[in-house]
């Protein structure tokens, strides 16, 4: 047996120097290396170097790009580091560093090898995988903003608000608002929507909305105390008064007490004998709006020998009936108070005086005179002023028939009368009938027809007609019969939204008959014709004429509705979550069929799920399942819950605890629209693990349909350690027509 090593002895020579051998009995004649071995760097022990290079790969690469999936994406990294007592040959990769990866591609091994300078070669590997970031940022909006400014803020307001708060694991992009904050809004106006847009740094957005309304308060503060006037009586010998009153109290419709202004004399001020002043009080709200308070403070000489009130006597009540023409508010006149006194009239007062205005149809009004003697001395008395409206027109308690006279072919005409119309009015007081277009005994020829019209006009200007028709034909003696003419069934039709303001509605068409045979059938409207979707029914007439002329006519009514609500789920399944052991790849995963119900009768149609019952999940896997109800009215509802199955959590299997708001039932009235913006507090969540997210199958803020059935509302919580739970309450919005 043979060692090859470094020999120093120097009878030891059998080739270079550097490059001898040593036989194990010190003995190199005629030995040489065997052919394939290189001893161009032996090692000192063994004389052979077959240690491969030290080699450490970069570490595993997750990268997460915004979408589309199926894009490549170029990725970098530094190479691998190799080291070796001998140095380094060669390095390389399997994948060069900024070759192109799928994004939301598996992920990709990349192998490095490297080679020393003796041929002994190592390998390291690492991953790159390229997720996509499909998620949209969280984004909650500011409440809807409801401001109230007074008549001189103008036509539009500037509004600001604290921005929209959004939040994104790979970081916010841009947050834009529209309109933005310290934007102008009409005063007065409809709710504007504001549109918060959030982009996160992969491009994925979301919206939020919120609405902002300015109210204006034009309405002044009401005094609820003024105090009267007063009037102090002194003695001669005096030389005036201190007087004192009550503060004066205001309200105002804005609930913030408005703030009243000191006076131009305060209470407890001196008031010189013979004086007279005028006191003024001024409320000013919040807005604004301003009222007054004023009263009259005098200080007299006691006048021993007068303190008897003046007589006064008030016009009767006045109740004025008007015309629908008369406007809003009407000015009402009238004779004015009688007042007596033996030391005479100073002023008589009326508050309001004749020939204000008076609202139509409004409640009745006090009228207040006011007598004051030349002493001082007041009496008051008061009548009231009402305006009522008439819009009721006449009735006619008799109007003629329609009249046709038959006469013979040799005669030219016929002198026709007819009884003179009657008609009643609501007021009691005779109607005023007009001279007709044709009086009775006028001649008519013969083969001529008129529509003759009497009007009967109110007193207040409503108005009614009486029309009938007046007919001389030649007589017939073959056929005066009418075709026998019957009309479809009235029409009700439902659509959906989506129909349009108009919809095409067809029939089948009346039936007529007649022995001499049918001459012309005509329906107005006809057949085919357009008709207000969400509009009052609309009368049909069908007018058949038989072959001698004779007609008769019948009608039916169209009317389309228009069926704008969408099914409701009266089962849909709440989320599932299914935890299996770790060595268990996944399960099969089964749920109840939902189902609906539909405001028309009509059992809505479900749509298959984009997951069936009975399909496998893999472990660690969630997905949301989606059901869509369509009414026959392409009104649409989903049902959404997700199925997760998880490995087992041998530490922690406790769902957090999660608690809904209470459920919310808002009404509003028609100017709301036919959808209403809903908020409600969020539901609150705790775990001993901490809450990962909580997330609501409805954002706070979205709008419901008025007048439709209940949504329900479903909020669920996940655990820092992947347990769920689940809330609901119902959001339904009530209209008042």
């Amino acid at each position: 047996m043979h060692q090859w090593g470094l020999c120093t002895s120097a009878a030891c020579q059998c080739g270079a120097p550097e490059k001898t051998a040593q036989h194990i009995l010190n003995e190199c004649r005629d030995l040489q290396p065997p052919d394939n071995m290189d001893l161009s760097h032996p090692t000192p022990e063994t004389g052979i170097d077959n240690t491969p290079p030290t080699l450490v790969c970069p570490d595993n690469i997750l990268l997460t790009v915004g979408p589309p999936a199926g894009s490549l994406v170029p990725v970098t990294w530094e190479p691998a580091n190799a080291s070796d007592t001998y140095g380094i040959a060669s390095l390389n990769s399997s994948i060069e560093s900024g070759s192109d990866f799928v994004a939301g591609g598996q992920p990709t091994t990349v192998t490095y090898n490297a080679t020393d300078n003796n041929g002994n070669q190592n390998t390291c590997t690492f991953t790159v995988q390229i997720l996509v970031d499909n998620t949209p940022p969280t984004l909650v909006c500011p409440d809807n903003i409801l401001l109230t400014v007074g008549p001189s803020a103008g036509s539009s307001v500037p509004v600001t608000w604290s921005p929209a708060t959004a939040s994104d694991t790979y970081g916010i992009a841009s947050l834009v608002s529209s309109p933005p904050s310290g934007s102008n809004f009409v005063v007065g106006g409809q709710p504007t929507t504001v549109t918060y847009t959030a982009t996160d740094n992969n491009g994925n957005q979301n919206t939020c909305t919120f609405t902002v309304q300015i109210l204006v308060d034009s309405i002044a503060p009401v005094f609820t105390f003024c105090p009267a006037d007063i009037e102090i009586a002194v003695d001669s010998s005096v030389t005036g008064q201190v007087v004192t009153w009550g503060q004066p109290a205001a309200t105002d419709n804005s609930g913030i007490a408005p703030t009243i202004s000191d006076p131009n004399f305060s209470s407890g001020t001196f008031f010189a004998t013979g004086s007279s002043a005028t006191i003024v009080y001024t409320a000013t709200d919040a807005y604004g709006n301003q009222q007054q308070c004023t009263f009259t403070v005098s200080v007299m000489m006691e006048q021993p020998v007068d303190n008897t009130p003046p007589t006064l006597v008030c016009p009767d009540n006045i109740l004025l009936t008007v015309g629908p023409s008369a406007g809003t508010v009407v000015p009402v006149t009238w004779e004015p108070a009688t007042a007596s006194d033996t030391s005479g009239i100073a002023s008589l007062v009326s508050s309001p005086p004749s020939g204000s205005n008076f609202v139509a149809g409004g409640q009745p009004t006090n009228v207040i005179y006011t007598a004051t003697d030349n002493n001082g001395n007041q009496n008051t008395c008061t009548f009231t002023v009402q305006v009522l409206v008439d819009s009721i027109a006449p009735v006619f308690t008799f109007c003629p028939d329609d009249i046709e006279i038959a006469v013979d072919s040799s005669v030219t005409g016929q002198i026709v009368t007819w009884q003179q119309p009657a008609a009643t009015d609501n007021s009691g007081i005779a109607p005023t009938i007009s001279a007709p277009n044709f009086p009775s005994g006028t001649f008519f020829a013969t083969g001529s027809s008129a529509t003759i019209m009497y009007t009967a006009t109110d007193p207040y200007g409503n108005e009614q007609q009486c029309t009938f028709t007046v007919s001389v034909m030649m007589e017939d003696p073959v056929d005066n019969t009418p075709p026998t003419l019957v009309c479809p069934d009235n029409i009700l039709l439902t659509v959906g939204p989506s129909a349009g303001t108009m919809v095409p509605v067809t029939w089948e068409p009346a039936t007529a008959s007649d022995t001499s045979g049918i001459a012309t059938l005509v329906s107005s409207p006809p057949s085919g014709s357009n008709f207000v979707a969400g509009g009052q029914p609309t009368t049909v007439t069908y007018t058949a004429t038989d072959n001698n002329g004779n007609q008769n006519t019948c009608t039916f009514t169209v009317q389309v509705l228009v069926d704008s609500i969408a099914p409701v789920f009266t089962f849909c399944p709440d989320d599932i979550e299914v935890t299996v052991g770790s060595s268990v790849s996944g399960q099969i995963v089964t749920w109840e069929q939902p189902s609906a119900t539909d405001n028309s009768g009509i059992a809505p149609t479900i749509s298959a799920p984009n997951f069936p019952s009975g399909t496998f999940f893999a472990t660690g896997s969630s997905a949301t399942i989606v059901y869509t109800a369509t009414d026959p009215y392409g009104n649409e509802q989903q049902c959404t819950f997700t199925v997760s199955v998880m490995m087992e959590d041998p530490v922690d299997s406790t769902p957090p605890t999660v608690v809904c708001p209470n459920n919310v039932l808002l009404t509003v009235g028609p100017s709301a629209g036919t959808f209403v913006p809903v908020s409600w507090p969020t539901a609150t969540a705790t775990d001993a693990s901490g809450i990962a997210s909580l997330v609501s199958s409805r954002t706070s803020g979205s709008t419901f349909i008025a007048g439709g059935q209940p949504t329900t509302v479903t909020y669920t919580a996940t655990d820092n350690n992947g347990n769920q739970n689940s809330c609901s309450f119902t959001v339904q919005v009530l209209g008042v027509w």
